[in-house]
């Protein structure tokens, strides 16, 4: 249908231009751009006596279950009346420092309790928070700060000397006293819907990081459809693993207290081990959990065999099919998250009931419009592929004094009222009518669940003096294992690996520091003179061990020629030096569990997540290991050759069996021994 049409409009004259031409007959465009549309819902009518504040309606659940478990930290609980209380006082004590109704506080704490009760206090006055991650480096840190024009700052004693002045520091340690005597009740403030919720940085392509101001009302608009669908309900536990810095962290702090339900929050160290949130999700019997799939790649790999009532979501990045069907079988629904940043956290979701194909981006959330474009903003035919636009309830207020940006991404709606805006995103709907997402138009990659524009990472690198040219890109060593890679073309001789990791360390994450360093005597060109990226990702990996700037130190030792197999393993390389570090040859989170399982299973010792980043290289972890016998995180003395051992209950039966078989049966059993 679609041809013959195009062969119609082609017939009406050879004066027309071929862009002009439609790909789709009118009488179907209202099909096109009615196929995904959100429903539309009233959030408001189901608190009629809050406020349209997110803070206020919490306080409202608070007051219908004021003694339900509202969050769970370590060996600490609050209810909802006791959170109310404290981010009341939190919010009497901000009123106090002359905060007002749109101010910026930027917040740099560990995840904790006394985290979510400043948000909430923030929140309940009209101001917005920036979200400061205790692990970014003090140069990015600042330039969020400045930035974003806060005046205030809500940090701990650990993060002072690393932070620049502001005009009011608060710091948690000393404010104890303070906070204590603020009334547990807060006035009520009437809080204009478009004002800013929080502020979060994304990477930016230009070299820096941008702002995404969101509005409460966005916010309230994804709680409510969340609530619904995937669906959450006041006998629910929730397990929060992501920082704060990650916009999906809006979902698992807020939506468990939006509808009445229970938070456990994860410490930062828990997050990224394996065996620990295994442990709080069968110490807490977790309902909902939310996560990327690297970081259920990593559950899965410290042995979690699923728990049939758990609700599995997972977003940051495209779900994998292989990752779809292991989560099929170990939970009770799956769920596909998608959305930007700049659209407030996710805009679609879709249950994944089976893995014949790969899962698709499903439908969208309340309020919420899709619309697949062509490079002229018009509908394209189903099987064809266009960029994603989005607009609705969800729509962010931009990136903050990026107007430039701004103009750019969130463009006026050709179809209605209103902004759309650009994802970026290449999708197509089949036949089914399914979305179907298909990769990036630009540069932008996600690594671990993490957005990150290359060309941030470039900017800087070039920046370095003994840098003439370079690229970056994203290669999957293995399934599940993507990482990035710098390709250099240099000034004179070659920096080493640890060099252009200590330099961009200054100004990046960890997660934005490449992995691998390739030196190129020049960069792949397309016949147009353009960087080939695809030609990047054919080119063989050098495995050169000079680019670390560490002698070769050779394994000798028993211990070390075993983890020395291992690493080569796991880190899918070569590994010449013991000495070498596990994250500048690749290492990562989840990689450090599939490390532990292999070391537990091959030299029968249990070592504790965080022993990696004590110990990083194999010198240095062979001789914890040979010091001491661990087992269960418990160092056992050796005894003595002729000191009486003590028999196992197995060793004990033995015994008996030979009493009653006689003196000459052969039994394994030690020379001398004693019972417990």
């Amino acid at each position: 249908n679609e041809y013959i049409w195009l062969l119609t409009q082609s017939s009406y004259g050879l004066e027309q231009k071929i862009n002009s031409l439609e790909l789709i007959p009118i009488n179907d465009y209202e099909t096109l751009l009615t196929r995904s549309l959100g429903p539309v819902q009233q959030w408001s009518a189901e608190f009629p006596k809050a406020s349209a504040s997110i803070a206020q309606f919490i306080t409202y659940r608070a007051q219908q279950q004021p003694q339900a478990t509202a969050i769970i930290f370590e060996q600490q609980s609050l209810s909802y009346l006791q959170l109310d209380a404290l981010s009341s006082q939190w919010a009497n004590l901000l009123l106090q420092q002359q905060v007002q109704i749109g101010d910026r506080i930027g917040l740099c704490l560990d995840r904790s309790p006394t985290m979510l009760a400043a948000l909430l206090g923030i929140l309940k006055i009209g101001a917005s928070y920036v979200p400061l991650d205790p692990d970014f480096p003090g140069h990015r840190l600042t330039y969020m700060i400045e930035d974003s024009g806060l005046q205030h700052l809500i940090t701990q004693q650990s993060q002072i000397q690393r932070l620049p002045e502001v005009k009011y520091l608060l710091c948690v340690e000393t404010l104890q006293d303070s906070l204590e005597q603020q009334a547990s009740t807060c006035p009520e403030i009437e809080i204009p819907s478009q004002t800013p919720a929080y502020i979060i940085y994304t990477s930016g392509s230009t070299g820096k990081p941008k702002g995404v101001v969101v509005p409460q009302s966005s916010v309230l608009n994804f709680l409510h459809s969340m609530a619904q669908k995937p669906g959450l309900r006041s006998h629910d536990t929730l397990l929060a693993v992501t920082t704060l810095s990650f916009d999906i962290a809006v979902l698992e702090l807020y939506l468990p207290l939006w509808v009445g339900a229970a938070v456990v929050i994860a410490k930062k160290q828990d997050s990224s081990d394996g065996r620990r949130l295994l442990e709080l999700l069968k110490q807490h019997n977790v309902t909902c959990m939310q996560a990327t799939p690297a970081t259920w790649r990593l559950l899965l790999s410290s042995g979690w065999q699923g728990e049939p009532k758990i609700k599995a979501l997972c977003g940051g990045e495209a779900l994998p099919l292989d990752l779809a069907a292991e989560l099929l079988s170990c939970c009770s629904s799956l769920w596909n998250m998608y959305g930007p940043t700049e659209t407030t956290v996710w805009s679609t979701c879709a249950q994944i009931t089976q893995t014949d194909s790969a899962p698709n981006l499903g439908e969208a959330i309340a309020n919420t419009q899709l619309y697949v474009l062509d490079v002229y903003q018009r509908p394209v035919p189903n099987g064809i592929a266009g960029e994603l636009y989005i607009g609705g309830e969800g729509l962010s207020l931009g990136y903050n004094l990026r107007d430039d940006l701004s103009q750019v991404a969130f463009v006026s709606n050709p179809f209605g009222t209103g902004k759309l805006y650009r994802t970026g995103d290449k999708v197509r709907y089949t036949v089914d009518g399914s979305l179907e997402y298909l990769g990036r138009l630009d540069q932008q990659v996600k690594v671990r669940g993490f957005r990150i524009e290359l060309g941030e990472i470039e900017t800087l690198l070039r920046q370095h003096p003994k840098v003439e040219d370079c690229a970056l890109s994203v290669r999957e060593v293995r399934t599940g294992d993507s990482r990035l890679m710098a390709y250099v073309i240099w000034h004179g001789e070659a920096l080493t690996l640890t060099d252009i990791r200590d330099f961009l360390r200054q100004q990046l994450p960890p997660y934005m520091i490449p992995q691998h360093i390739e030196s190129l005597e020049a960069l792949p060109r397309t016949l147009n003179n353009k960087l080939d990226r695809k030609a990047l990702q054919q080119l063989p990996l050098s495995n050169d061990e000079q680019q670390h700037s560490v002698e070769m130190t050779m394994a000798s030792t028993p211990t070390e020629l075993k983890l020395l197999t291992i690493w080569q393993a796991i880190l899918s390389r070569k590994v010449s030096g013991i000495n070498m570090n596990f994250f500048d040859l690749g290492g990562h989170s989840l990689l450090i569990t599939q490390l532990l399982y292999r070391v537990e299973q091959e030299l029968t010792v249990h070592l504790k997540f965080s022993d990696l980043y004590d110990y990083p290289s194999i010198e240095t972890l062979a001789k914890k290991i040979d010091q001491s016998n661990i087992v269960e995180n418990i160092i056992i003395p050796k005894r003595p050759v002729d000191a009486p051992a003590y028999l196992t209950l197995a060793q004990q039966r033995l015994w008996y069996l030979i009493q009653l078989d006689g003196p000459n049966t052969a039994y394994n059993l030690p020379a001398t021994f004693r019972f417990k």
